[in-house]
């Protein structure tokens, strides 16, 4: 959440976190609308549709548009790396593979194994340094 663009600072509170730690099964869960104790304290304040909606929607990012132009390189330097290689985290053929039909593949997947793969070398490999991305 450091960097994430979600708004999550009002949860934060000491106080609000040790009453959500404090709250029976049944508020939290019931009759399978999740946040149950959130949604009554909002009622009549957000529109009816918003607060029942079970659907989670999250926030889409471009990252297939990001993928095939301005991280196509940055993509290809961590993901065909011998330090990602030698991880054994993936199928390093197929993951080659994904990476030359970046436009063709499943963008999604190769973004999630980018992302593991850059969260590794900073929280992992402490000592590496990524390839700095500039314009």
């Amino acid at each position: 959440m450091a960097y994430s663009i979600e708004a999550r600072l009002p949860y934060m509170d000491y106080r609000l976190m040790r009453f959500g730690f404090s709250l029976q099964d049944d508020h939290i869960l019931r009759n399978g609308w999740t946040k149950a104790v959130l949604r009554e304290s909002v009622k009549g304040l957000i529109p009816e549709e918003v607060r029942l909606r079970k659907v989670k929607q999250g926030f889409p990012t471009p990252q297939k548009d990001w993928m095939v132009s301005d991280l196509k390189d940055f993509t290809k330097d961590i993901l065909c790396s011998d330090k990602t290689q030698k991880r054994g985290w993936f199928d390093n053929s197929e993951l080659k593979k994904a990476v030359e039909n970046i436009g063709f593949y499943r963008t999604d997947i190769c973004w999630r194994i980018l992302n593991s793969e850059i969260w590794a070398r900073l929280f992992l490999d402490k000592s590496d340094s990524l390839p700095v991305f500039s314009d």
